[in-house]
C-alpha cells in the first residue's frame, strides 16, 4: 500500500499528498530539498499534491498542473510531516533528522550526509 501524508508549515498551511508519503522518501526529500522555512512555505503554497519531487517545479499539483479547486488539508494521514522554523521537520511528532538517521543505518535509504548529521 502507498500511503499518503500531509506536509505543512507550523502555524500555516497543510497540503495534502498522495502519493509515497513515506518517511524513506517523502521524508528524505523534505530533509534534503526543503530544510528552509522559506522553501517549506513555498512548497506548500500550491496547495494539495499528487507526489512530491526534489523541486517545486517537478511536483505535480491538483490546482496547478491539473486545473482543480485550490485546496489545503485540515485532516491528518499516516504520515503528517511539519516544518518547525529554527527546528526543522518532523514526522508524526518526532524529529525527522533522527527518524531518517535510522533508515540510513539499516540501508533503507543511501544516506552518508543523515548518518554524518550534515
Amino acid at each position: 500500500m502507498n500511503p499518503s501524508c500531509t506536509i505543512s508549515v507550523r502555524k500555516g498551511k497543510k497540503v495534502y499528498c498522495d502519493q509515497s508519503g513515506y518517511p524513506s522518501y517523502v521524508g528524505y526529500m523534505l530533509f534534503k530539498h526543503y530544510n528552509t522555512k522559506e522553501l517549506a512555505e513555498k512548497l506548500v503554497s500550491f496547495g494539495d499534491m499528487h507526489y512530491l519531487e526534489s523541486t517545486i517545479d517537478s511536483t505535480c499539483y491538483y490546482h496547478r498542473d491539473w486545473g482543480e479547486a485550490l485546496l489545503f488539508c485540515y485532516g491528518e494521514e499516516q504520515y503528517n510531516y511539519t516544518f518547525v522554523d529554527g527546528k526543522g521537520w518532523f514526522v508524526n511528532g518526532l524529529v525527522l533528522e533522527t527518524y531518517l538517521r535510522g533508515l540510513a543505518v539499516e540501508g533503507v535509504i543511501p544516506s552518508k550526509e543523515i548518518i554524518n548529521g550534515k
